[in-house]
């Protein structure tokens, strides 16, 4: 009878203590692996292979806010608009390689973007990339129509890869 006590007691001390820790996160090597929070939905992105990917990626790194997304690994998917990206203001790398993107404005308001694959696409205008101050490595090589950047514009970044016709 007594033994029984002490483990109800026990049982109740320890659902006690689980639901005192329902609101942390558990990390390793500052890593998320457990995240009591809901994940991350409320964005809107028209592309649907871009909307996937940002979901898909959510999903698997238990994002829940945008800001917590760092790393957006979005190539070969026949992506074409980036409308919506700019939520994810805490985004320092974004692969994005192999699509089918024209208009990169909406790359604009990732100010902490530190890495940018935007290789083999079909961007003209890169511009809307001059305003990214965290910019280290760009990749913009086999986009044929790209209007070549002065060699000014682009001068944060360390790595600058151009196509052909840039150089």
């Amino acid at each position: 009878m007594l033994a029984q006590h002490i483990c109800r007691l026990l049982a109740l001390a320890a659902i006690t203590g689980l639901a005192a820790c329902s609101s942390y996160d558990v990390t390793v090597n500052e890593r998320r692996v457990f995240n009591t929070a809901p994940l991350y939905t409320d964005f809107e992105i028209a592309d649907e292979a871009l909307h996937n990917c940002v979901t898909e990626t959510i999903a698997s790194q238990r994002i829940s806010s945008a800001s917590q997304l760092k790393e957006l690994n979005c190539r070969e998917l026949g992506i074409v608009n980036l409308s919506g990206i700019g939520t994810f203001t805490g985004l320092e790398t974004v692969r994005l390689s192999n699509n089918n993107i024209r208009d990169i404005e909406p790359l604009k308001p990732l100010s902490s973007l530190q890495v940018l694959y935007l290789d083999h696409n079909q961007v003209v205008d890169p511009v809307p990339l001059y305003d990214l101050m965290s910019l280290r490595v760009l990749d913009i090589n086999r986009n044929g129509d790209l209007k070549c950047p002065s060699s000014l514009s682009l001068l944060r970044a360390q790595e600058i890869s151009l196509p052909r016709h840039c150089r």
